[in-house]
């Protein structure tokens, strides 16, 4: 008469056959519902989270001892924590079974993420000259979390003194919930100096006479940096002398830095020399035969090649004989420096008399 699937009071009849007579009496059971007692819970679960991770209670065990006494291992609900936020979390584990609830708690631990390191990569400028504007375009920055996460971050680069040759350390941090990571790495300043100068423009004047002054008019020199930047400058000029005909080597030279850097050109200096000469004044050209030879009045001026004038002595008057009447060719010459030049003028006459020839000069040129 008794049914233990159902719980409450029951009448449970007891019956006794023999030799065909039936005797039976009667007795009250109570049936409870099966209940749960207590909660234990193990396994090797998850009590360490990262804010932002999904909560998972994997490999967790939960074991309910019943009213009856026995222990089964069942499936509980399970609170859900806040995981938006850092700190100590409580999970509560329960099971409920006809009205009756019986649960156990665990602690969790959700942790900040926060940066544990960074790495730098890419290709990016490490050479600079002095003055440059510092860039790291081309460096790459990653971070590395304490969850174990990793991933590409905009970074802040400290910018060292460009103005300053030598080697830099350029630092690069990375700050996330208030926890800076930082690493360095070195580039080196070059300070800028000249390597080399060219003439960009040509000097008017290369070709001079002997004793004439040098001019540099018209020199354009631009220095090239080792940083294939260009300036006009203005060196030095050297290695000329004027007073030396021939082929000459200018020096151009320029200073800057504690670095000396050199170009040249040509010049030529030709010999002053003179080139011809010309007769003037009011001299006798009238004599007679046996008259004394005078070149009174007479200037001679000498005519070089680069163009000066000179009044000069000659050097030698000749090509006349005052024994022979008739138009005479005298030759008037002036040597000078090895180069002799010389000019000619004609006529004039012996007058054969008998009589003493006077000195004075009969006719005027």
């Amino acid at each position: 008469g008794y049914d233990m699937s159902q719980s409450g009071k029951q009448t449970v009849t007891v019956e006794y056959s023999e030799k065909g007579v039936t005797v039976e009496d009667f007795y009250d059971i109570g049936i409870d519902k099966l209940k749960p007692v207590s909660m234990e819970i193990s396994g090797n679960f998850k009590k360490s989270f990262f804010v932002g991770d999904t909560f998972t209670h994997d490999n967790l065990v939960a074991k309910v001892l019943f009213n009856n006494g026995k222990n089964e291992i069942v499936t509980p609900e399970f609170s859900t924590p806040d995981m938006t936020t850092a700190g100590k979390k409580t999970i509560t584990v329960s099971y409920s079974l006809n009205e009756v609830i019986v649960s156990k708690d665990y602690e969790i631990t959700v942790e900040l993420v926060v940066p544990t390191k960074i790495e730098l990569s890419g290709n990016y400028k490490t050479s600079f000259f002095t003055g440059d504007s510092f860039t790291y375009e081309g460096l790459v920055v990653t971070a590395t979390y304490n969850n174990g996460k990793f991933e590409k971050v905009t970074p802040t680069v400290t910018a060292p003194n460009m103005n300053t040759a030598g080697k830099k350390s350029v630092q690069v941090s990375y700050e996330y919930n208030n926890v800076k990571v930082t690493k360095d790495y070195e580039i080196t300043v070059i300070a800028v100096v000249p390597e080399s100068l060219k003439i960009t423009k040509n000097p008017i004047k290369t070709e001079y006479f002997a004793g004439e002054t040098f001019t540099s008019e018209g020199l354009e020199v631009t220095c090239v940096y080792n940083n294939k930047t260009e300036k006009v400058v203005t060196p030095t000029i050297s290695g000329y002398d004027m007073s030396k005909p021939g082929k000459q080597i200018v020096k151009i030279t320029y200073v800057e830095s504690g670095v000396t850097v050199e170009t040249s050109y040509t010049i030529n200096v030709t010999k002053v020399v003179p080139v011809s000469i010309n007769l003037s004044g009011n001299y006798p050209t009238e004599f007679y035969v046996g008259h004394e030879f005078i070149s009174e009045g007479l200037t001679v001026t000498v005519t070089y090649n680069d163009g000066s004038t000179k009044v000069v002595t000659p050097t030698k008057i000749s090509g006349y004989n005052m024994s022979s009447p008739g138009n005479q060719t005298v030759v008037v010459s002036y040597t000078e420096d090895g180069v002799t030049v010389s000019d000619k003028f004609t006529g004039y006459d012996v007058n054969i008399t008998g009589k003493q020839a006077p000195r004075a000069i009969v006719g005027i040129k």
